[in-house]
């Protein structure tokens, strides 16, 4: 039988990232059930204890959801966020890595609260 531990540990930082992204964008209440919906995923329960990828893919998109919402608040730690995250994605499953690239680049670029690291377009 496979050791739980390390998909364990990586679904509770999936709860903690998702968390403060949750509760930064909408809010406590809305953030509570995020957490709980996340805590709960079939997916993250069984696959914990397996020796397979996702369970630590979905805790690396937890992931970057913070490093988008680090950086849409200009903090410094939104960086170590996305390597983290996307170097776990690249490990684990490559193309996916390239999709959260591309997603966080696109709201990057398409950022409508206007800081100075996005554009503002819209």
């Amino acid at each position: 039988m496979a050791d739980p531990a390390p998909g364990a540990a990586a679904a509770g930082w999936g709860v903690l990232c998702l968390g403060k992204a949750a509760q930064s964008w909408f809010g406590e209440r809305i953030a509570r059930l995020a957490v709980w919906i996340f805590a709960l995923y079939p997916e993250g329960i069984l696959l914990g204890g397996t020796h397979m990828r996702e369970a630590f893919v979905i805790p690396a998109i937890a992931m970057t959801c913070l490093s988008l919402t680090e950086m849409r608040t200009v903090k410094r730690s939104w960086l170590g966020w996305l390597i983290l995250a996307v170097g776990l994605l690249f490990f684990f499953q490559p193309p996916t890595a390239v999709v959260a690239l591309v997603v966080l680049a696109g709201a990057w670029f398409f950022d409508p609260t206007g800081n100075e690291h996005g554009k503002g377009c819209y």
